[in-house]
This record gives structure tokens, C-alpha cells and sequence, in this order.
């Protein structure tokens, strides 16, 4: 299953000045994420040598212009959990690999995410690794699970 998130934007009213150019008050934005997810799940490793989980899918996406704020993720949500607002001259990315027990993922599944997000005039601005463990519940990242277990580092 693909799941696609997009969302554009352009923030401010252009001045005369700005017509060709883009600034602090007057800027174009955008965040592309997406989630492949697949069941059953592929082995990883090689015989006799596989670890105990499956990789049940992968994710990733950018943003440009727009800052994230790390949070819980949102029921439903396929990003990385964060809610995102415009800010002039930020850019960054976010990858993720959702992981299950052998066979079935119902008794222990997960998704582990990293992201950066960098600007433009001072470099490194956040770098952030997000957590989420479920366990006795099916494989639907982010959405009710009985038993959650979330970390954030930030």
C-alpha cells in the first residue's frame, strides 16, 4: 500500500519589490511524504542468519520552507509525526522503516523515523529520531493501537 502526502503553499502578499524575488515576509513552501508498506514482510538477513523482525515498509519525504514541530503522530497521519509551518529559508528531510515480529507483525510492531531539518543561514537546526512501538494490535502505524509505546529525541 502507497500512501502520499503533499501540501504547497505560498506565504505572504508580494510587495512591487517582491515580485521577482522571495523573502522573509513574501515566500513559496512545500512538504512531500509518502509510506510503501507491504504484508506479508521481507526478511532481513540471510539463513541461518535472519534477525526476528520483518521489514513490513519504508518511508521518507522533504520539506522546504517549513519548520517541524515534533509531536505524537496524528491517527492516520504517514509523515513523521510533526506538524509543520512556514519559516523562510529551512530545508529538510525525513526517513522511516516500519519493522514487525516474524510471520505476523501483530504481537510487536513499529516505526522508527530520523530527520534534519537545516537553514539556510545557520546550519544544523534540528535533528530528531522518533520511536513508536506497538504491541498486540495490527500493522496501522499511528492510528488507535491498544498498546503504544513512543519516544522522542529531539
Amino acid at each position: 500500500m502507497l500512501n502520499i502526502e503533499a501540501q504547497f503553499g505560498v506565504y505572504g502578499e508580494p510587495r512591487p519589490a517582491d515580485i521577482f524575488a522571495f523573502t522573509n515576509d513574501y515566500f513559496a513552501y512545500f512538504r512531500l511524504a509518502g509510506t510503501l508498506m507491504f504484508n506479508p514482510g521481507l526478511p532481513l538477513g540471510v539463513p541461518p542468519y535472519q534477525l526476528p523482525f520483518d521489514l513490513y515498509g519504508f518511508g521518507g519525504g522533504i520539506h522546504y520552507n517549513m519548520l517541524p514541530t515534533i509531536s505524537e503522530p496524528i491517527n492516520g497521519s504517514i509523515g513523521d509525526g510533526a506538524t509543520y509551518k512556514p519559516q523562510f529559508g529551512s530545508f529538510g528531510f525525513q526517513a522511516s522503516v516500519i519493522l514487525g515480529s516474524k510471520a505476523d507483525p501483530t504481537p510487536m510492531n513499529g516505526k522508527v523515523t530520523f530527520g534534519a531539518t537545516m537553514s539556510m543561514n545557520r546550519g544544523l537546526e534540528q535533528l530528531s529520531v522518533i520511536g513508536e512501538l506497538y504491541l498486540m494490535t495490527i500493522l496501522i502505524i499511528g492510528q488507535n493501537q491498544r498498546l503504544k509505546l513512543l519516544l522522542i529525541l529531539d
